[in-house]
């Protein structure tokens, strides 16, 4: 376990803890951050980010995010733009297209190098109203910590009952149906979004009590008890930023049963013909996938009307769009 703290300007009160254990030696409601500590410079990143956007959006003035930055000492930064089919990374004069219907892209082994792309940031307080992650920016923290006490009983009502001596009344915690998120780590989703996404997943899985599956050259399901052991560079390097179906319509074959699922993506989805395979329409997806889900989540990158495409699997009618969670600051 260790605190997050920046040597550009003071940080709110973040702990990062590696696993559970860690977990249940910090105070009650204390904000944290799930991930690997080889990762701590990322984590310190994304909240500095994050304080430097508030600030700048507070303002209520037209800002030039990438001059902010760099008049912050960072360095190596790049733009992109996203389309449903593609994503353009703009460097200085040279631009290089990502075009996703090619057979394979160069993964990336470094996840620094996500969090150069300054195009665009999840605004996170998306992700905290949703009581996924933990409240950080509070005016003061006793109120982080109260918010956050009540956020853990949302999804997740058994992730700090161990450590309370007693229960208030007659309220008894039962154990809550498993949850489920999907992250789209292609290479058509801007790489800030699909950074973000990927450094908190270990964070979401905890609070929201949720397995978790990454799709992008290939796709994988992960059990909630599996997740800490994940390593954000590692997924880059095995799972690339290619679209594939069949790995992705393999796994839904199976017969599970989740409670909610967000799912972050773009107009790609496993019904298409990615590699060798047949398009399906969608009533030959309802018949392949045996998961049953209550409501889905919908972060879509670029349409907050239109289903996130790998969410297109599932048989559900108990949908809600999550709008504006992409600053877009090109």
């Amino acid at each position: 376990m260790e605190l997050l703290q920046s040597k550009k300007f003071s940080l709110p009160i973040v702990y990062l803890i590696e696993d559970d254990k860690e977990l249940a030696t910090i105070p009650l409601g204390v904000p944290f951050i799930k991930g690997s500590k080889k990762d701590y410079n990322s984590y310190v990143k994304l909240l500095e980010f994050e304080i430097l956007l508030k600030s700048a959006i507070a303002t209520g003035l037209p800002f030039d995010w990438q001059k902010i930055l760099e008049s912050n000492g960072y360095k190596g930064l790049y733009k992109s733009q996203a389309y449903s089919e593609e994503c353009i990374y703009i460097n200085d004069d040279s631009k290089i297209k990502v075009d996703t219907t090619i057979e394979a892209v160069n993964p990336s082994v470094d996840v620094q190098e996500f969090i150069a792309d300054i195009s665009y940031q999840v605004d996170l307080d998306c992700l905290k109203n949703l009581k996924v992650i933990p409240t950080w920016f509070s005016s003061k923290i006793e109120d982080a910590i109260k918010s956050n006490i009540l956020s853990s009983i949302t999804w997740n009502p058994s992730l700090y009952n161990k450590k309370l001596d007693n229960t208030s009344g007659s309220i008894t915690l039962s154990t809550p149906d498993r949850n489920l998120i999907i992250i789209d780590i292609s290479a058509s989703i801007p790489k800030s979004i699909a950074k973000a996404c990927l450094l908190l997943s270990k964070t979401m899985v905890t609070q929201f009590f949720a397995d978790l599956i990454i799709t992008g050259a290939r796709s994988g399901l992960f059990d909630y008890t599996e997740v800490d052991a994940l390593d954000v560079d590692q997924v880059y390097q095995d799972y690339g930023q290619n679209n594939e179906c069949k790995d992705f319509r393999a796994i839904v074959s199976q017969h599970r049963n989740y409670d909610n699922v967000i799912v972050f993506g773009d107009y790609h989805t496993p019904l298409d013909f990615w590699g060798n395979e047949k398009r399906i329409s969608f009533k030959q997806a309802y018949d392949i996938c045996n998961f049953k889900v209550n409501k889905i989540y919908s972060f879509h990158t670029t349409n907050h009307n239109r289903l996130a495409g790998y969410a297109e699997m599932f048989e559900c009618s108990n949908i809600e769009h999550i709008s504006n969670w992409v600053k877009d600051l090109n």
